[in-house]
């Protein structure tokens, strides 16, 4: 309705829109951000966060405003963020209309492909993260 007819309503959950670097924590700004909350409220998860070397630790998260600030305590120097980014992830960040907050994950600072990369368990009717080894 927003859009083709014009309505001002909420449409949308948050949508990462940016980020920014301060130390050892990141910034996250977001779309649709009015009265960013968790569901259930309790503390935010599924964020994780990666240095230099591009290992992904769990990360803490805490709201402020309309941003999310981003830090792991094993990460001292972050250059990416990811959310929401597996298949059994169950993120509870939604905004004020209470929509949800959609998977992302950046790459230099930029949101990265759209939907978690995944492989076939050929047999088994899994679907699986291509970061899961599987040996």
């Amino acid at each position: 309705m927003a859009k083709s007819y014009q309505r001002k309503v909420v449409y949308s959950g948050p949508l990462y829109k940016s980020m920014r670097i301060d130390g050892n924590t990141v910034r996250l700004s977001f779309a649709h951000a009015a009265g960013l909350r968790a569901r259930d409220g309790k503390r935010l998860t599924e964020f994780q966060l990666a240095g230099g070397d591009g290992k992904f630790v769990d990360a803490v998260a805490e709201i402020d405003g309309e941003t999310i600030v981003v830090s792991a305590e094993a990460v001292k120097s972050p250059t990416r963020v990811r959310f929401g980014w597996h298949k059994l992830a169950n993120p509870h960040l939604i905004n004020g209309s209470g929509l949800p907050a959609s998977p992302f994950q950046t790459i230099n600072g930029v949101a990265g492909p759209e939907k978690p990369r995944t492989r076939d368990l050929v047999g088994l009717g899994l679907t699986i993260p291509v970061e899961f080894p599987l040996h």
